[in-house]
């Protein structure tokens, strides 16, 4: 089971997992990582890898990793466990109704609305 997960309405627990969502501490997962060394790739790649078994498990098209300091949006291409990963969105970013930006909890919404029955398939992009 994910750390997070999105149901359809009225279905809690008992029908797919729409996003599955992995969280960790930012000093065990950030996108830092992915250019550090041999240990930190592999950590990084870890929690990758996580998410990535509970899309095969689930079949839904979009996951996500997360720490306090920033959520991936991750999408699943095809069965032999390729991704597209979004570019981090931080936690602390904000914005104005003039200057808009996409904060994290935009982007969960997003996934949710991404993840819904006859959506998504292309029109990905965070």
């Amino acid at each position: 089971m994910s750390d997070i997960a999105f149901y359809p309405a009225q279905q809690f627990g008992v029908g797919p997992n729409r996003v599955p969502g992995d969280m960790k501490p930012s000093w065990n997962w950030h996108t830092g990582l992915a250019n550090g060394s041999r240990p930190q790739r592999r950590e990084y790649n870890q929690a990758l890898a996580q998410v990535n078994f509970y899309m095969k498990r689930y079949r839904p098209r979009y996951g996500f990793t997360a720490s306090e300091r920033e959520l991936v949006a991750i999408k699943r291409v095809d069965d032999n466990g390729n991704l597209l990963l979004s570019a981090p969105v931080h936690w602390d970013t904000q914005g104005t109704e003039a200057q808009h930006r996409l904060t994290l909890y935009l982007a969960l919404w997003y996934l949710g609305q991404l993840a819904s029955p006859g959506h998504g398939d292309d029109r990905w992009w965070i």
